[in-house]
This record gives structure tokens, sequence and C-alpha cells, in this order.
């Protein structure tokens, strides 16, 4: 016995002596600027490793002089490189570069490419040429939402002392600008016998909105500059509201604020500042020429009212608006299960809520679904809004259908601007699909962590990333999904992760370029090659 012991002892110090004897391996290689092709020196290259048979690690290196780097004494793995330096683009906007190293390798050669950052800079004046300080400059971008574009914000900037902007770290497209000014000396419990005047929201180069705006192309690496805008004075004006219908109780709980519809759909709110000069009284002040609608709603705790007056300001301040305040109008539904399952779903788990098609929430919040089904979903302000976040993760189920009458909404909008439609039926299926996949790489071995697989529904109004299913892709350039809506997909791949699909609302086009369609039948399993794009798979 004890010579068996001895032997077992003897054969673990010699496999832990023949691990420590494995050769090592190195990875080297250089950081260039994309643009020029020039090294960068002192950038930090970050080196995420997996190792056979271990966790990951995170490793650090400094590129030299010559944009050179190096990690040494590695076991055979697979990992994932990345860099960052001021001055270029952060490293969720880079494509990380894919390693692979066998036992003792000396792996050489690796290029990580860094976007240089690009620029918009100019100058904000008033309408007299004098400069703005503490002005705030905003850089927006179009993006991509369930078959339509809207606005999203990208970056921002204050004004220094002479009036001047920079907004950094955007990448090239083309965008529009917009300077946002509250004069510190507008202050509205000095009463003065002159008209007050407010600074208007001005888009590059001097317009009032953003459809009507000069777009600013960015380009790699370079600093546009000359991006200047001038702030005319507006006239302001006061709007007395009259609130009508509302209990004591209610209106101690009530605030008014101003909204206006851009010419996308886009709701936007002026919280210009009101006071209650006495019970049911309301005052708005320094508030610019144009078309309104003045909202009156219960803050949130309350019983929900609500109450809306469009308006027009020309020249002369309004002094007699009456908003009637109402309950809140609601959007009632239930939530039914169709097929076959051994355990009863716990609807009180389940929650929804809408928003836009552009995705801007409704104001209602979310409420939860009673545990017969049924919901009642009060919303604040009228127009068209999409159903969604209807169930938690993790159950056997999806969602396969909201109807409106004999109308399929599924990712659609249902129109509220004239009232409730009436009961909206919430349908879940439990045939679900799988799919399972192979890249066509044209790489041997096992690429580790290799960016993403993603179908993407083949419907322009389903594009939506909460619509789509995305999948890590596995050692061996495999992947797979187990619980698919059944419907038309394509399926692409994605060098790194979801980032570009959240900013651009679609996969990049190289990925859309090369994707696979797929039809995905109720409670089917279906086996998919895809292309991968160059970007993931170069050492």
């Amino acid at each position: 016995m004890r010579f068996i012991v001895l032997l077992l002892a003897a054969l673990v110090i010699l496999g832990l002596l023949r691990g420590q004897d494995a050769p090592k391996g190195v990875i080297e290689g250089t950081v260039v600027d994309e643009v020029t092709g020039e090294p960068v020196r002192r950038a930090a290259v970050v080196l995420t490793f997996y190792a056979r048979g271990r966790q990951p690690e995170s490793l650090l290196a400094t590129s030299g002089a010559d944009g050179r780097f190096q990690f040494d004494e590695l076991e055979a793995g697979t990992g994932m490189l990345a860099a960052s330096k001021n001055g270029y683009l952060e490293p969720s906007s880079n494509r990380p570069a894919p390693v692979q190293l066998a036992a003792g390798e000396q792996k050489g050669g690796v290029v990580i490419r860094l976007m240089p950052q690009g620029i918009i800079a100019g100058r904000v004046t008033d309408d007299d040429g004098s400069p703005l300080q503490n002005v705030q400059v905003q850089v927006m971008v179009r993006v991509k939402f369930g078959g339509r574009k809207r606005w999203q914000s990208l970056g921002s900037a204050s004004t220094n002392d002479r009036g001047e902007y920079r907004v950094t770290n955007l990448r090239p497209g083309e965008y529009a600008v917009f300077a946002s000014y509250t004069d510190p000396a507008s202050d509205t419990n000095v009463k003065t016998k002159e008209r007050p005047e407010v600074y208007a929201t001005t888009f590059y180069p001097n317009a009032l909105d953003v459809n009507s705006a000069q777009a600013v192309v960015v380009q790699k690496g370079v600093e546009t500059g000359g991006i200047d805008m001038r702030l005319r004075r507006e006239l302001a004006f006061r709007v007395r509201v009259r609130v009508e219908g509302a209990s004591a109780d209610l209106l101690r709980q009530t605030h008014i604020s101003l909204l206006q519809w851009d010419a996308t759909g886009n709701i936007s709110r002026n919280d210009v500042g009101s006071r209650q000069l006495q019970p049911g009284i309301f005052e708005l002040q320094r508030v610019r020429a144009g078309a309104w609608v003045v909202s009156a709603r219960t803050s949130e705790g309350s019983e929900p009212a609500v109450g809306y007056t469009p308006i027009q300001i020309t020249n002369a301040d309004l002094m007699d608006v009456v908003v009637a305040m109402g309950p809140a109008p609601q959007l009632t539904g239930t939530f039914v299960f169709e097929g076959t399952s051994a355990k009863k779903i716990e609807w009180k788990r389940y929650g929804v809520s809408m928003r836009t098609q552009e995705g801007q929430p409704s104001g209602a919040g979310q409420v939860a679904v009673a545990e017969d089904g049924t919901f009642a979903l009060r919303y604040w302000m009228p127009g068209r809004y999409v159903l969604t976040d209807y169930g938690p993760g993790g159950e056997r189920s999806y969602l396969a259908s909201v109807r409106v009458g004999n109308e399929e909404r599924f990712g659609k909008e249902i129109d509220l601007t004239i009232g409730p439609p009436g009961p909206v039926k919430v349908i879940f299926r439990n045939d679900q699909a799988k799919v399972n996949g192979r890249l066509d790489a044209d790489v041997e071995g096992s690429p580790g962590k290799l960016g993403t697989v993603v179908l993407v529904p083949v419907e322009t109004h389903l594009r939506r990333i909460e619509y789509a299913f995305a999948t890590e892709v596995r050692p061996g350039w495999v992947f797979s999904f187990g619980s698919v809506r059944p419907g038309e997909y394509l399926v692409c791949h994605m060098a790194g992760d979801m980032k570009t699909y959240y900013e651009d609302g679609e996969p990049p086009k190289e990925s859309m370029d090369s994707a696979v369609r797929l039809k995905v039948e109720p409670n089917g399993t279906h086996t998919v090659t895809v292309k991968a794009v160059k970007a993931a798979v170069q050492p």
C-alpha cells in the first residue's frame, strides 16, 4: 500500500514538473495609427487571455516608441488584444484583434490599428458677437430604430470664457450640432417693465430645428473647426393657466409643462418653470413664441389625472388658458398562453409598458400583469406607441403576437391619438426553435472569443435590437441558439460585441452583406453556415 501511495505521489510531481517545463509562448506586435500607419507610442495594450484549463486573465503592456509591445511567458490558449490612448476612439469603438497561441509559439507581426478620434470645434456668441460662456453644445447623429431614423446624442461640451468648445471622441460620419443657453441673469422673480428675452436654441449654422440644420461631416483624425453659432435673443411671454376638474388635493400635486412635437414625431418637453399663484392658477414665464401644448398632470403616486390644451403664442401674453383635467386614459388587455405546458405561467411576474417607434417612453411607466393575465396601463400623452417589456427572462415561452381586434401589432405602433382602441390580446407560445451553426472562416484551430452571431428579423419593423438574438462564437468557430422565436431571419457575424448594433440600430454593413437568410420553423432544429467578417479573423 505504501508503495502505491509513493508511486502516485511521484507521478503527480512528475506531471507538475512537466507542466513547468512546457515551453512558453510569446505574442508581440505593433500599435499603429489607422490613418497614417505610423506607430503609436505609449498605448495601453490589454490581452484578455484564455489559457487552456484556466480562468481568463487580463494582461497589460505599454507600446514603445516604435509602437511595439510584447507579452511573454504565455501558455497555449486564445485571446483578444485591444489598445487605447488619448486622442483615439475608445477601445469599444476600435475592433479587437483575436489571437491564438500554441504551446511554445512565438507569434509576431500582430498589428492593432487605432482609429484617431474626430473632433468638432467652434465658437458660440450672442447676436452682438460677444462670446457666451457655459453654453451647452451637443452633437447628435441619426440612428435607425425599427426601420426609422431618429436623432441620438453622442457627445457634448460647454463653452469657455471665449465662447469656444470642442466635442471629442467622434467617429467618422455626419452630425447635427446645436447650442442651448440659459442666461444666468434672467431671474424670473425680478420684475421689470421691459419685455423679457430668452436665447433661442440654435442648430448649426442658424436653424431653429434639427430638420433644418446643416450636417457637419467628421473624418478620421480630423478636427472640423469653424462650426460657429450665433444665438439670437427672442421675446419671451407669460402663459397663465387655469386648471379645472381637479380637487384641491390633486392641484397640490399637479405639474404644468409645455410640449412640442418635431417633424419626426418626437416630443420635446420645455419645463420653463411654473408657479402656482393660487389654487388652480399657474403661471409659466419666459416662453418663446410658437405652437405649444400645455400639459397638466398629477405627480406619481396620486390618482392619475391629465389634461392638455394647445396654444399659439405670437406677440402677446396668454393670460387665460384653461386646461380641463380628467382621469388618464388607459389601455387594457389580457396575456394568454397558447400551447401545451406542464407548468402554469405566473402572469404576475410579467410587466407591460409602451414606447414610441423611435424609442421614447410614453410616460406611463411599467405596470404589473394581474394573476389572471389582465392589465390596465394608463398613459399620459396621446400618441402612437409600441407595447413592450413583456416578460421576465428564463421563462420557457416567448411573445408571439400582439392583437388589437383582428389586427396584428407585434412590434408595430398602436394608435392612441384618439383614445384607447379596445382590449389588446398579448399571446405567448412555447414552440421555440433551435439554431446551430459554424463560421466559414478559413482559419484552422480554435479561435476563442471571435465576435458575435446575430439573428436579425427580416421584417423591417422588427429590426430593433430587442427582437434580435445574439450569441458569442465558441472555440471551433461554432455557435448555437437554444430558444428562437419562429420567423424569418438574417444570420450574420459581427466582430466584437453588440455595441455597434446598439449605436446604429442594425449590424454593420459588412456583416449584413454576408448574412444568410434562414426560415425558423416552430419546434424546429436548424443548421446554418455563416461567413465570418474579415475584421474578426485576421491575426
